[in-house]
C-alpha cells in the first residue's frame, strides 16, 4: 500500500498549492502556470508510469526557478525524487506503479472537480485549460473511468 499523498489547493491568479508527502518527508510548492502545463505533464508522467515506462518527470514552474519531480520504477516500486533549487532533493518510496498513478489520478479527480475551472473566468485563474483528457487516459489505464465510483 503507498503512504504517498498527493494534495492541491484552488487555482488562484495563475498559482497552485501543490503538497506531495509520505510516511518521511514531504514537498510543499506554489506553483505557476507559465511558461508550461504542468498539470498536464503530470498526468502524463503518472500515465507513462502505470503503462511501464521506467522513469517519467514533470517540471514545475516557480517563476523564475523550477522544480522537478523524477518518477522512477525501482524494483516492484515507483521512487519519487523532488528536486528543487539549492535544496537536497526529497526521496519518496510511492508503492507500486499502480498504486503511485491512483494516488496521481485521485488528487487530480479532486482537483479536477474545484469549482476555479467551471468559474466563467476560469482563463483568468489558470492559463491552461484543466487536463479533462489526460486524466481521463490515466483513469482508463488504471481501470477507473470518469462514472466510476470506485475511487
Amino acid at each position: 500500500m503507498s503512504h504517498l499523498e498527493l494534495k492541491f489547493g484552488s487555482p488562484h491568479h495563475g498559482w497552485l498549492g501543490v503538497e506531495l508527502a509520505d510516511a518521511n518527508s514531504s514537498v510543499s510548492l506554489e506553483v505557476s502556470d507559465v511558461p508550461g502545463d504542468s498539470l498536464a505533464m503530470l498526468a502524463a508522467a503518472a500515465l507513462d508510469i502505470a503503462t511501464g515506462q521506467q522513469e517519467a518527470r514533470v517540471v514545475w514552474f516557480l517563476e523564475p526557478a523550477e522544480a522537478t519531480w523524477v518518477f522512477q520504477r525501482v524494483g516492484d516500486r515507483v521512487q519519487v525524487r523532488a528536486i528543487a533549487n539549492g535544496t537536497p532533493p526529497a526521496l519518496m518510496v510511492a508503492g507500486s506503479a499502480e498504486e503511485f498513478s491512483l494516488v496521481i489520478w485521485r488528487a487530480l479527480r479532486h482537483l479536477e472537480s474545484d469549482p476555479a475551472w467551471t468559474h466563467a473566468s476560469a482563463a483568468r485563474v489558470w492559463s491552461h485549460p484543466f487536463p479533462h483528457r489526460e486524466v481521463a487516459q490515466l483513469g482508463v489505464a488504471l481501470g477507473r473511468t470518469s462514472g466510476s465510483r470506485r475511487s
